[in-house]
């Protein structure tokens, strides 16, 4: 199964400082780590399906064709990997919205950065580093002041207790929802999702992964005698019996 080189050779680090070219972006290096190491899955799949072919095709024909999808898979990442570093590397233009007119934020894989170039033709925009550069110190900004509102304490000057935060086997969360840093937000928000993802639920039936359902309509079962109660964080609904599952935070 031999095979063609699947990237162009890039310019090292070296090279671009000798020409006095721009330094090289984080991003670039972690790009390039990217494809050596999608190359060197494809060179570990060649070298096992030389020995396993044979054996397949004796017992299970199906599987060739399951190691060929993959192979062709890892193969499209491998381009995908080496023209996004491209990209970066040519400061391509890149537009700061996105096709459905909200501005991106989070860093982009490489297939969505390839997408996004294509929808403005390499004609408008600033480049993906600089972007995202800007992205992260605004992000940082507004995590700052979000932590910094959290610190006041709401009405008289007494600890806030309207929105307490639920936490499994009702353990004592670390604020109340409103004075919750945003680390505390991510951190109990992930909390809910494992749950989810980890354990069914025994008040509404939903099997492990999928969300409860927490509808009018919905068929309950009651949990120790009682109807299983709704908790949410951050948009997620959960029945609090399913999310009891899991340890104490």
């Amino acid at each position: 199964m031999g095979r063609a080189s699947r990237r162009k050779k890039t310019t090292s680090a070296g090279d671009r400082t000798t020409r006095g070219a721009a330094p090289q972006h984080e991003l670039s290096a972690r790009f390039q780590a990217a494809a050596d190491a999608t190359d060197a899955a494809l060179d570990q799949l060649e070298a096992a399906s030389s020995e396993f072919f044979p054996a397949y095709r004796l017992r299970r024909p199906y599987a060739i064709h399951d190691l060929l999808q993959l192979r062709e898979h890892l193969e499209q990442i491998a381009l995908e990997v080496s023209f996004a570093e491209e990209i970066l590397t040519a400061n391509w233009l890149v537009p700061e919205l996105t096709p459905r007119g909200k501005r991106w934020t989070d860093e982009l894989t490489p297939r969505d950065l390839i997408e996004q170039v294509r929808a403005g033709g390499n004609r408008e925009g600033r480049p993906y580093a600089q972007q995202l550069d800007e992205n992260r110190a605004t992000e940082a900004a507004v995590r700052a002041k979000l932590d910094a509102v959290a610190q006041v304490l709401c009405g008289r000057g007494n600890d806030c207790q309207v929105h307490v935060v639920t936490l499994p086997q009702d353990a004592p969360g670390p604020a109340c929802w409103r004075h919750l840093t945003t680390d505390e937000k991510a951190s109990i928000g992930a909390l809910y999702a494992r749950a989810v993802t980890e354990h069914a639920c025994l008040g509404c039936s939903a099997p492990p992964g999928e969300p409860c359902d927490t509808s009018d309509s919905a068929k309950l079962e009651p949990i120790d005698g009682r109807w299983p109660r709704v908790r949410s964080f951050l948009g997620q609904k959960i029945h609090k019996n399913r999310l009891d599952e899991l340890a104490p935070a």
